[in-house]
């Protein structure tokens, strides 16, 4: 893979990020999601995230097309950035649409195809999301793609998001695309109270820079 920055020899450079990151239905909000917020700072300070209020159903049960389009026609500022998208839990279902199998699952909504990005990160998405033919589509959009399950749900409610049901709903999957478990928390998202599972989740997402912005190979 080449590399998608200029690097220096002595060290690697990770440019200036620009993230969009989708909060969850039920409880989820946009404050779930602000715990990401300094860790992404934190590799470069130039970097930002925009965390949009997601206009799902009035009970935030169900995915609309206006959160479908938010997503698909977000504007990126920088053309020199590296372009960054996460969605946890419904909203990376909504990912899933955006960018995978474009609603044909339950919704009926094709949305327009969106930009190309640079990372695409699914947070506890529906395990049969990382079926081969989404992940294809999903890998054509994205340089890398990185689904990050639970290592064990803390309610029976998320048996359907779970990393072991997922293992039996994947076959393969496209080079650039892979899954992560970690410890951690479903509910609440990543807040500054969560360290815990925002640090784990973190770590999965710098692996994944760095993997963008290896050094040039002599």
């Amino acid at each position: 893979m080449k590399p998608l920055h200029s690097m220096t020899r002595s060290r690697m450079h990770i440019p200036r990020i620009e993230a969009l990151a989708v909060h969850g239905g039920l409880l989820g909000k946009t404050a779930s999601l602000i715990g990401l917020e300094a860790h992404i700072k934190d590799m470069n300070n130039d970097s930002t995230i925009d965390i949009p209020k997601i206009p799902y159903n009035f009970f935030k049960t169900s995915i609309t097309r206006s959160a479908l389009s938010l997503v698909t026609q977000y504007a990126f500022k920088d053309p020199n950035s590296l372009k960054i998208v996460i969605g946890h839990s419904m909203g990376a279902d909504i990912l899933g649409r955006v960018y995978g199998y474009h609603g044909k699952y339950r919704y009926g909504i094709n949305p327009i195809d969106p930009p190309l990005i640079d990372l695409l990160v699914s947070l506890f998405p529906l395990s049969q999301e990382v079926k081969y033919d989404y992940t294809k589509k999903m890998s054509s959009k994205a340089k890398r793609v990185l689904f990050i399950f639970l290592e064990k749900e803390e309610s029976i409610v998320w048996h359907f998001r779970s990393y072991k049901r997922a293992l039996k709903v994947k076959t393969t999957l496209p080079d650039n695309v892979r899954i992560a478990k970690i410890e951690g928390k479903h509910a609440g998202g990543f807040t500054h109270e969560d360290l815990f599972t925002t640090k784990n989740v973190m770590q999965e997402i710098k692996k994944e820079i760095e993997l963008l912005c290896q050094p040039l190979q002599q």
